[in-house]
């Protein structure tokens, strides 16, 4: 819709990776995705944004998209932030201005610990979340996981009932008395701590359970919360506007909202406040195991008019 620079952003489940033709013949890889990510969740990784690239108004541009599922949940999703002479172009303010922040939440930690005198065999462990009036949203098992498993294969099937194995784990020995011990030689049990990066299902209702049955031994369990997760962001702020504030404004505030506190502060009560993030292109097929999915695309003409643009 403009000259300018343009960035691309990418995330899937299991990987991708972005090609985009600027000059005839010269097709160059611009973002990818080297593990999965989550469902639209576009900073996680670097390399999942690519650097600034010169497009030309009314010109077409031939780009590929190469994605590869290998079990489970899949998706990926391309998305282009506009350059800001256009978004400065339709603005009915004498300058745009953008609020920023870094939030770094608080990590949930949980604790899986297995112990007993001759422990042997296998246990699930099982997440399941249930909202106020008792209806189940989320009920998932693991495959059978073995008594002393590694974390790398502990954090396997953990993924596998989160749709993702996007956490940390550490594995430490256990005494008879379900007490962590240096070294690994007889060790009566074991822990599993898992950070997550993410937040999960029943994240502040509801932690995942063991099932012991494949369980064999004077067999006894436990899952702990270690640490409580924090939202990705929380809070309220404030605009100001010739030396005029607004009252404490959520983080999540709706755009129709916003715009009445910018009223409230001298602004002209004739803007529009749009919710303004990515303008993103989704794309989502089914994929088959270990196949690559092919897609081709372009990046059509549209005519889009911005008067003000608040952006999280």
């Amino acid at each position: 819709p403009v000259s300018g620079s343009y960035k691309f952003y990418l995330a899937a489940d299991d990987q991708a990776e972005v090609y985009l033709e600027t000059k005839p013949g010269n097709l160059e890889s611009i973002c990818s995705v080297k593990r999965y990510t989550g469902f639209r969740e576009f900073f996680r990784d670097e390399g999942q944004v690519s650097k600034p690239i010169d497009l030309e108004k009314g010109k077409t541009y031939y780009m590929e998209v190469y994605h590869l599922n290998g079990r489970g949940e899949n998706y990926f999703s391309v998305g282009v932030e506009i350059p800001s002479v256009y978004i400065e172009k339709y603005s009915s303010l004498p300058e745009v201005q953008r609020i920023s922040w870094e939030s770094k939440p608080r990590r949930e930690i949980i604790s899986f610990r297995v112990w007993g005198e001759n422990l042997s065999g296998t246990f699930k462990v099982q997440a399941r979340e249930v909202d106020s009036k008792g209806q189940v949203l989320f009920d998932r098992e693991s495959q059978e996981i073995k008594y002393n498993a590694t974390s790398k294969d502990f954090s396997y099937w953990l993924g596998t009932i989160f749709w993702r194995g996007d956490h940390e784990v550490e594995r430490k020995p256990l005494d008879k008395n379900g007490q962590v011990q240096s070294s690994e030689q007889g060790a009566a049990g074991y822990e599993w701590i898992v950070t997550y990066n993410y937040i999960r299902p029943g994240t502040g209702t509801s932690l995942p359970g063991i099932l012991i049955g494949g369980l064999k031994g004077s067999v006894k369990q436990s899952v702990q919360l270690v640490r409580a997760a924090t939202k990705p962001i929380s809070g309220v702020f404030q605009v100001s506007y010739k030396g005029r504030s607004s009252k404490d404004l959520s983080y999540n505030i709706r755009p129709e909202d916003l715009r009445v506190a910018l009223v409230e502060i001298g602004l002209d009560s004739n803007i529009q406040v749009f919710g303004y993030g990515l303008s993103l292109i989704h794309i989502s097929e089914p994929t088959r195991q270990a196949e690559i999915s092919y897609a081709v695309f372009c990046l059509k003409k549209k005519i889009i008019q911005m008067l003000y643009v608040w952006q999280l």
